[in-house]
């Protein structure tokens, strides 16, 4: 070999050796980075577990937790409110503790609740003391929330309404929830603009709450649930508004959780064909009196929420309806089905494709004499 050879053998020997230490060094420091990124994680774990969240001990904030709330539901409305640093590290620390069993209710939580803390506060069930219980089933209007609260508390219903109706109480809500409440506001033509936006649940009201507290509780809910579904939204062709009015005519249409994706199929292919709904809800609202059995002379009622007379979704909601019959308006089954009834004494629902198939199910199965009069 020549010292000329020996010379690029040597210097081809010392740019590998260097191109080792290089590679070396970088596995060096990405083994660091990622040992770092780990302790950042154990630290942030450890703190909301052992030592308690990142507020003071004097902060403290109210939350409702709705009845069927999930583990990851209940982690998002804390992380939502700065109880706990992050969603999904409670949600697993919940599953892997099994403290995951939620009691709904309203809860005041410290900001400075660990993982730990906030976890047992919500399993013992929410206030104790001066409290009642105020229970919504879904599917109830406006007005029945307010028979509920007068029954339940010290106030009338009237005194409810009243703080339900009003403008300036309403703006006070739409400025906490201008992306849910923004549409609502322009509409002169519904009846209460409160109608659909009280979520369903059973509450815990302490004694001293105000009617506003309680309203303020239920739409906060609702928007919880505008807030979680909010990809589901994007791809539908309807508002939140929209959402809202079709899933009342859902809950209340639909005895059984099975049908609502089959119903809310059904409104689609008639609203898709520029057909009335013809829901016979919307005659009860546009009365103000529950009708279980429709007349033709009641579905010539003047009304905007008169979905016999009028095509489209009427202007707003008929009812407050519960997060299974939004999920169902959000994702319909699709059918070719155009018809459905609903059997007066069970409560069945048949569905039909033509109007003579409807009418045939109509004699059969929905009469005066067999409605609950």
């Amino acid at each position: 070999m020549t010292k000329k050879s020996k010379r690029h053998s040597s210097k081809r020997q010392i740019e590998a050796k260097q191109e080792d230490n290089l590679a070396s060094k970088v596995v060096k420091w990405l083994f660091i980075l990622l040992i770092s990124l780990v302790l950042i994680f154990g630290i942030v774990f450890g703190v909301n577990v052992m030592t308690g969240g990142f507020g003071s001990d004097d902060e403290t904030v109210a939350v409702d937790i709705p009845s069927g709330a999930t583990a990851n539901d209940v982690a998002t409305i804390l992380a939502d409110n700065d109880i706990v640093a992050n969603d999904k590290l409670f949600s697993l620390y919940m599953r892997l503790s099994g403290k995951d069993e939620i009691q709904a209710g309203h809860y005041e939580l410290p900001k400075s609740a660990g993982f730990g803390e906030a976890s047992d506060i919500l399993a013992e069930g929410g206030l104790s003391g001066e409290t009642y219980k105020l229970a919504i089933p879904e599917g109830t209007n406006l007005e029945g929330i307010a028979d509920i609260v007068a029954d339940a508390s010290d106030y009338s219903a009237d005194e409810f309404m009243e703080v339900a109706k009003s403008d300036k109480f309403f703006d006070q809500l739409k400025a906490d929830y201008p992306d849910m409440l923004g549409e609502v506001a322009d509409k002169d033509d519904v009846r209460y603009k409160l109608e659909g936006y009280l979520y369903p649940a059973t509450y815990d009201i302490g004694k001293d709450e105000s009617i506003e507290d309680i309203i303020h509780k239920m739409v906060d809910n609702m928007n919880n649930v505008y807030v979680q579904h909010q990809s589901e939204r994007q791809h539908s062709d309807l508002s939140f508004h929209e959402v809202l009015t079709l899933a009342s005519l859902v809950e209340a249409e639909a005895p059984e959780t099975a049908d609502r994706q089959k119903i809310a199929g059904v409104f689609f292919n008639r609203l898709n064909q520029d057909m009335p709904i013809q829901s016979d809800i919307s005659i009860s609202y546009a009365l103000n009196e529950h009708r279980p059995y429709v007349t033709y002379d009641d579905t010539e009622v003047d009304s905007p929420y008169n979905l016999y007379k009028n095509t489209g979704l009427g202007p707003g909601p008929f009812n407050n309806p519960g997060v299974e019959a939004i999920e169902a308006t959000l994702e319909p089954e699709d059918t070719d089905y155009l018809y459905f009834v609903a059997d007066l004494k069970t409560g069945k629902v048949y569905y039909a494709k033509t109007y003579e198939e409807h009418m045939e199910l109509v004699d059969k199965y929905v009469s005066e004499d067999n409605a609950d009069m």
